[in-house]
């Protein structure tokens, strides 16, 4: 596919292990970009190397505060009382997710061109 147009000669490895989910995963990824498992795994690897660590960072950080304040708000709207303890617990939980969240929408953008669909990874 894309080996006919490429003026350089690849001559490097990177192997990694998989489980079968995970395989699946990475097989469906590259059939929806019409792409070889190995291209679209080349092209992922050096799209990371290519996203700026403040960048995560500052992504990871907003994408927490946007989950903690639409937690908040469901909660509200639910007419939950807000107690010190599930304020505390909903912070944690947003932290918790909120790398993988900026990698996931990093990802999608770079693979698609577009910020991705608004739901948390499915890992």
């Amino acid at each position: 596919m894309y080996a006919a147009k490429r003026a350089k000669s690849l001559t490097g490895v990177a192997g990694v292990r998989l489980t079968s989910a995970e395989q699946a995963r990475v097989d469906r990824r590259a059939n929806e970009a019409g792409l070889t498992k190995s291209e679209w795994c080349r092209q992922v690897i050096l799209n990371a190397l290519d996203t700026p660590p403040e960048i995560q960072l500052l992504l990871s950080e907003f994408l927490a505060l946007r989950a903690l304040v639409l937690a908040l708000n469901a909660e509200a709207l639910q007419g939950n009382k807000l107690t010190e303890q599930r304020i505390t617990a909903m912070i944690q939980q947003a932290d918790a997710k909120k790398y993988a969240m900026a990698e996931s929408r990093i990802r999608a953008f770079q693979v698609n061109g577009k910020s991705g669909s608004g739901e948390a990874p499915k890992s």
